[in-house]
């Protein structure tokens, strides 16, 4: 059903998010108003990590070092249009690591919750480790994503 298996996000909400023709014209409407004429687009979210303190001089190097899309709005917005992406690094011993995002290596978004029930074992289980082609997340251990190989 999916050509990839890190498609399948991208498939399914193009499916379910597909916007009626009203709906469309007010977006196309809103963008021909406010963003058509635009040289450049930026978004930027930022969020800290509790389990990764920094200070706020290294917090906002961080973010004036960042060039793009991070967080789950990133991934929803990056994984409908079929884009991998970036991905923000978090803080290592708290300071900002060298490289403030990378490229995530698939499109698909970033389950925070998922499933943690290993039916096998009939007792709680690690998603990331005993599903095949699901892996932890590369900003948010806990969640899980769907990978190709």
């Amino acid at each position: 059903m999916f050509p990839r298996r890190d498609t399948v996000f991208h498939h399914l909400g193009c499916y379910l998010f597909h916007p009626s023709n009203s709906v469309w014209g007010m977006v196309a409407r809103h963008h021909a108003a406010y963003f058509a004429k635009a040289d450049e687009r930026v978004g930027i979210q930022v969020r800290t990590f509790k389990w990764a303190p920094i200070s706020t001089d290294e917090f906002y190097g961080q973010i004036l070092n960042v060039q793009v899309g991070v967080s789950t709005f990133g991934y929803v917005s990056q994984g409908l249009a079929g884009l991998r992406p970036w991905v923000l690094m978090p803080p290592n011993h708290g300071k900002a690591p060298d490289t403030a995002c990378r490229l995530a290596p698939t499109i698909e978004t970033c389950y925070h919750k998922p499933p943690n029930y290993d039916c096998r074992a009939k007792a709680r289980g690690d998603t990331g480790r005993m599903v095949q082609h699901i892996r932890h997340c590369e900003d948010f251990p806990e969640g899980v994503q769907l990978l190709e190989s």
